[in-house]
């Protein structure tokens, strides 16, 4: 692994157990429980299977997302109709998430140094500010299901 993307790493591996310490526990009405126009955890959990899969196919890894027949690729909750089970999202997830780590780890200096050229809101123009972005994301819809938990009336997600 390219020493510049230890800090990333470490960061993925600590939500791999943030994720699953915020959903293991959840019952049904809480998992579809939206509060408002606001995503339910359902839809975010989903959504990051999904960018967690982009992440691997953006960083030349292999993966096949199972939930897709849930998400389609959907981007806003409106544009789903389904949604899988808290055990079918934890499954997936523990499936991508030593996929992810392999293609970290076979990451080259030159493929972060390349110009990603996507419109992406990345803090710069490299596959490594891409992956930066993609982990920040990941970040920040898991502080979101934290919330959600705790709006549904479960205890705060645990970090251990």
């Amino acid at each position: 692994m390219d020493d510049r993307l230890g800090t990333i790493a470490a960061i993925l591996r600590t939500n791999e157990q943030v994720f699953q310490n915020a959903i293991t526990d959840v019952t049904e009405s809480a998992w579809l429980h939206r509060p408002g126009d606001a995503n339910h955890l359902a839809f975010l959990a989903t959504h990051l299977v999904g960018a967690r899969h982009y992440a691997v196919r953006f960083a030349g890894g292999t993966s096949t997302d199972p939930l897709e027949v849930y998400h389609g690729g959907a981007r806003d909750i409106g544009e789903m109709s389904r949604f899988p089970s808290p055990r079918e999202t934890l499954e997936a997830w523990n499936e991508v998430a030593p996929i992810l780590r392999d293609t970290l780890d076979a990451i080259t200096g030159g493929f972060l140094d390349k110009d990603h050229g996507l419109p992406f809101p990345a803090p710069g123009p490299t596959n490594l500010d891409v992956l930066t972005f993609l982990t920040q994301h990941e970040a920040y819809h898991l502080g979101q299901m934290g919330l959600l938990r705790r709006i549904s009336g479960l205890p705060a997600t645990q970090w251990r």
